[in-house]
C-alpha cells in the first residue's frame, strides 16, 4: 500500500469515527464530550512527549537525539492538528465539569478567578497555541546558537502547560481534589509516549547499541512513570484525606479497576519483563513491540483517569475518539515525514 492511499484511509477511518461521536453527542452529550476528551489527551502525548524530547535533547545531546528526530519533528510538528482537535472538548466543558453547571460547588473567589467557563477556554487556548507555537516556530530553529537558550524556555513553559492542562481536564470534575505531583506524572507520560513513538520510528539498520541505549531509557522510562504512579496512590492512601481519597473512590469499581491492572500488566509489567531480562532490549523487533506495549498501557492509564467522569456510558465514545484522532494524526504524521520541507517552511 502506497503512503498516499494509507494517508487516505486513515483520513476515511477518522472521518467517520468523528461522525459516529457527533451523533453520541445527541443521544449523551456528557458520555459523548467526555470520550473526545479522553481520544484528544491520549494522543497528544506523543506530539507533546516528541516536543519534550526535541528541546531535551538540545540541551542534553546524545546518540538517541540524531536517532530520533526523524520521527519526532513531524510528530512534533502536528500539535497545531491537535489544537484543533481540543476544541470541541474545551467547549464542551459545561457539559463534564460540575463547577461550569453549578458555580455553587466550588468558592465564590474560586469560580470568579480560576474555574468558569470564559477561563477555562482562555487557559486552554493559550496553551495550546504555546504548544503549537513551540512546535511551529521554535522546533525548526534549534539548532541556532541560541537555541539551547530557547530550548530551557521552552522547556519551564511546557511543565506549566501540563500542571494547568492536567488540574483542568482530569482534576477539577472533583474541584476540591488538588495533588501537586499530578501535572508531573501526566508530564512524564508524555515523554514516555514520544519516547515509544520514536522507538517505532527507529531506522531498521539501527545498530546494536543503539537498539541497547534505547532499551535502557526505555526501562528508565517504564519504571519511573510506574514509580510516580504508585507513590501518588500510597501517599493519598496514607493521608486517608475524604476530599483526596475521593477522586480514587471513582476509579475503584470493578471495571475501573480492570481497565488500570490491564495497564499496570500491558503498560508496565510485560514490558519490564522483556527489557530486564534483554529479551528485548537487543533486538529492535522485540524493542518495538515492547515501546508499543507501553504506549498501549498509556492509553489504558488514562482511559482509568478519565471514563469515571460521566461513567461506563462514555466507553463507546471514548473508543470512537480514540480511533477519529488517532488515525488523523497519525496520517498527518505521515504526511509531514513525506514532505519534511513543509515542516521547515511553517518554521519560517
Amino acid at each position: 500500500m502506497t503512503a498516499r492511499r494509507a494517508i487516505g484511509l486513515l483520513v476515511l477511518a477518522s472521518v467517520l469515527a468523528t461522525a459516529a461521536v457527533a451523533i453520541l453527542v445527541f443521544v449523551a452529550p456528557e458520555a459523548a464530550v467526555t470520550g473526545w476528551l479522553y481520544g484528544v489527551l491520549t494522543v497528544a502525548g506523543i506530539p507533546l512527549g516528541a516536543l519534550s524530547l526535541l528541546l531535551t535533547g538540545r540541551l542534553t545531546g546524545g546518540r538517541w537525539v540524531a536517532a530520533t528526530e526523524a520521527g519526532l519533528r513531524p510528530a512534533a510538528a502536528t500539535m497545531p492538528l491537535i489544537a484543533v482537535l481540543a476544541v470541541p472538548a474545551v467547549l464542551g466543558a459545561a457539559m463534564v465539569y460540575p463547577w461550569a453547571v453549578d458555580p455553587a460547588v466550588v468558592k465564590p473567589a474560586i469560580h470568579a478567578y480560576y474555574l468558569n467557563v470564559p477561563g477555562f477556554i482562555l487557559r486552554e487556548g493559550a496553551i495550546f497555541l504555546g504548544w503549537s507555537a513551540m512546535t511551529v516556530l521554535v522546533v525548526p530553529r534549534l539548532a541556532d546558537e541560541r537555541g539551547g537558550a530557547i530550548a530551557g524556555a521552552c522547556l519551564i513553559l511546557h511543565v506549566i502547560g501540563a500542571y494547568i492542562l492536567t488540574f483542568d481536564w482530569l482534576l477539577s470534575p472533583l474541584p476540591h481534589f488538588t495533588s501537586s505531583s499530578f501535572g508531573a506524572i501526566v508530564a512524564l507520560d508524555w515523554v514516555l509516549a514520544g519516547f515509544c513513538f520514536a522507538i517505532l520510528c527507529l531506522p531498521n539498520d539501527a545498530d546494536d547499541k543503539l537498539v541497547n541505549d534505547m532499551g535502557g531509557l526505555l526501562t528508565a522510562g517504564v519504571l519511573g512513570t510506574f514509580y510516580m504512579r504508585l507513590m501518588h496512590l500510597l501517599i493519598i492512601w496514607y493521608g486517608d484525606l475524604p476530599d483526596t481519597n475521593h477522586w480514587y473512590r471513582l476509579r475503584d469499581g470493578n471495571l475501573a479497576l480492570c481497565v488500570v491492572v490491564a495497564a499496570i500488566v500491558i503498560g508496565t509489567l510485560l514490558p519490564l519483563a522483556g527489557l530486564v531480562t534483554g529479551i528485548s532490549r537487543h533486538n529492535l523487533r522485540r524493542l518495538r513491540a515492547t515501546a508499543g506495549l507501553a504506549l498501549a498501557g498509556q492509553a489504558l492509564y488514562r482511559l482509568w483517569e478519565v471514563y469515571p467522569i460521566a461513567g461506563p456510558a462514555a466507553l463507546p465514545s471514548c473508543a470512537l475518539a480514540l480511533i477519529a484522532a488517532g488515525t488523523v494524526t497519525f496520517a498527518a504524521w505521515l504526511w509531514l515525514r513525506r514532505n519534511p520541507a513543509r515542516e521547515v517552511a511553517h518554521g519560517r
